[in-house]
């Protein structure tokens, strides 16, 4: 299933050749041309990540973040002519997954999007509601704690999977799930 990317910008020369080059490389794309619509639209229908302008009518990027973030943890990146460093910096605290600023190569963009999805990958399996968090090739199954090593082929074949003895390891399953919080030495087993 292809990764769902809302772009919100409102040059339509950048909307329609942004577009052409994703949906070349299999994303389903939804465009917006102005921050208030792309915020009805997002309420209505979700997307896998958002790529925003910042200097928009009617609503800029900055405020379009932040009343996002009120509902979801969608991954954001800037595509942006304010090239100030205090502009990425503010987007970058605000929420932001990155910041680009335009001119820009598309090819990078696409890479970039790749990036950011690949690690908001904590998936959740609907069969049997089971939490799976995924770092690189270690992937771990969180209500049981039990992590596997799984090296995948191209498209996500697994190749080998070794389970790793769940005992020494419930205390290092919250601390991983947590990606940059700090636990004190006798919290973690």
């Amino acid at each position: 299933m292809a990764n769902k990317i809302a772009l919100v910008d409102d040059d339509r020369n950048i909307l329609a050749s942004v577009t052409m080059a994703l949906e070349a490389e299999g994303f389903d794309v939804t465009t917006y041309n102005n921050g208030e619509d792309a915020l009805s639209g997002l309420n209505r229908s979700t997307a896998d990540l958002a790529v925003l302008d910042i200097k928009m009518p009617r609503m800029d990027g900055m405020e379009l973040l932040k009343r996002l973030r009120d509902d979801n943890e969608m991954p954001v990146i800037f595509l942006t002519s304010k090239d100030d460093e205090i502009d990425e910096m503010l987007g970058l605290r605000m929420g932001a997954d990155d910041y680009i600023t335009k001119p820009f190569s598309q090819r990078l963009l696409i890479e970039r999007i790749r990036a950011v999805l690949r690690r908001r990958s904590t998936e959740t399996n609907p069969e049997d509601d089971k939490k799976v968090v995924r770092r690189g090739d270690l992937l771990l199954d969180a209500p049981e704690a039990r992590p596997t090593l799984e090296v995948a082929a191209k498209y996500g074949v697994p190749v080998f999977a070794h389970p790793i003895a769940p005992q020494p390891f419930t205390g290092q399953m919250a601390a991983y799930g947590a990606v940059g919080t700090v636990f004190a030495r006798g919290t973690i087993n």
